[in-house]
């Protein structure tokens, strides 16, 4: 069985907008998603995929591809619609250059379109409804260690959405009622500590009762510990 991740060399057959027969040989580590980027040419009808031969490295995978464009050059001809020779590694640079340039340019300008990021965002929001869609990120993400950057920025786009009022509505409605299992309360004081830390002293005192504010000041100051981030 090829797994998903092993070089594969695979054929596919179709038909030429002359009618005729139409090869191509080419190399992948996702056969269902190479198919899927086959089926939409409209210059080549593709009418299937087989997989000749299962390789276990990028150079195994670009040597295999040599041999079989090789192979059925001499016995077929016209018919391989296959290009270049087949490797990757055996690209003139310059080529490689241009080709990464090109794909850099047309995906950032698709990104930056308003009808993709609607697309992207009507995805991903129907993708998390799904129960099983949600089973398998988290545990995809369980146990994934955090940089302390990673939790900084966390927080404070979290703060930022939930400083606008319906977002704030929304969440409280979320929450009533719902009681909070002992590893998600310690995980939201562990994100609490993290984020307390990025504080500056003034910033914190903001936030502590304003009883309590003069004398942590003062304290910080007694001690030699203003400006600091250490939490107290």
């Amino acid at each position: 069985m090829v797994g998903k991740f092993m070089n594969s060399i695979y054929l596919l057959t179709g038909i030429a907008p002359s009618g005729g027969i139409a090869l191509y040989i080419g190399q992948t580590r996702n056969i269902k998603k190479r198919w899927k980027e086959h089926s939409g040419r409209t210059d080549f009808r593709s009418k299937g995929i087989a997989i000749i031969e299962s390789c276990s490295s990028q150079e195994e995978a670009d040597a295999m591809e040599q041999k079989w464009i090789g192979l059925f050059n001499l016995f077929t001809g016209d018919s391989l619609w296959n290009v270049m020779q087949g490797g990757q590694s055996h690209w003139p640079p310059e080529m490689v250059e241009t080709i990464r340039h090109k794909l850099s340019v047309i995906g950032l300008k698709r990104c930056s379109s308003n009808e993709w990021k609607t697309k992207m965002s009507i995805a991903i929001t129907t993708a998390l409804k799904r129960p099983e869609y949600r089973a398998k990120l988290s545990a995809a993400l369980k146990g994934k260690p955090k940089s302390t950057e990673h939790c900084i920025a966390l927080s404070r786009a979290s703060r930022l959405r939930y400083s606008k009022k319906e977002e704030h509505t929304k969440l409280s409605k979320a929450h009533k009622g719902k009681k909070l299992s002992e590893e998600t309360r310690i995980k939201i004081a562990e994100a609490n500590k993290i984020a307390w830390a990025t504080l500056t002293v003034e910033q914190r005192a903001k936030r502590i009762a304003p009883a309590q504010a003069a004398a942590v000041l003062n304290w910080k100051i007694k001690n030699g510990k203003l400006g600091t981030t250490d939490i107290w």
